[in-house]
């Protein structure tokens, strides 16, 4: 199977860390940090595994479009897969959709997996977060 983050290492991790506490609510980061820590190794594998496989699945939709009903099912399971981290809000879910696509190291990781798998979260994300907003 192929790998999204797998390539990031622990050292990485907490630099990531503390560019987003500057960036975000440094709580936020420290209780998903905290929480991260709290896994064991056989569940922060699965955990990393069951991303990996929504990242699989969204590239095998990615031709259906960003509103598709099949994107936007997998688009909410990556939502719900976030709560393994922490539990964003909507604006926060965009907000991360769009660091996927604005920052290089993120786009180069992403789109490492697929071209154009960056861009496409950017789009399907924008669109399950304006249907959200409306519910």
């Amino acid at each position: 199977m192929q790998t999204l983050f797998g390539s990031i290492d622990e050292q990485q991790m907490a630099a990531y860390a503390d560019e987003a506490q500057l960036q975000y609510d440094a709580k936020t980061v420290k209780d998903s940090q905290r929480k991260w820590r709290s896994y064991s190794e056989q569940q922060k594998q699965a955990i990393l595994d069951d991303g990996n496989q929504i990242y699989t699945e969204i590239v095998a939709v990615m031709a259906f479009g960003p509103e598709s009903p099949k994107v936007q099912a997998v688009i909410s399971r990556w939502r719900h897969h976030m709560a393994y981290f922490w539990t964003p809000r909507l604006d926060q879910l965009q907000g991360l959709a769009d660091t996927y696509v604005q920052d290089p190291r993120f786009k180069a990781n992403f789109d490492a997996f697929h071209p154009e798998l960056a861009a496409f979260m950017g789009k399907a994300v924008s669109v399950y977060v304006r249907r959200h907003r409306v519910s």
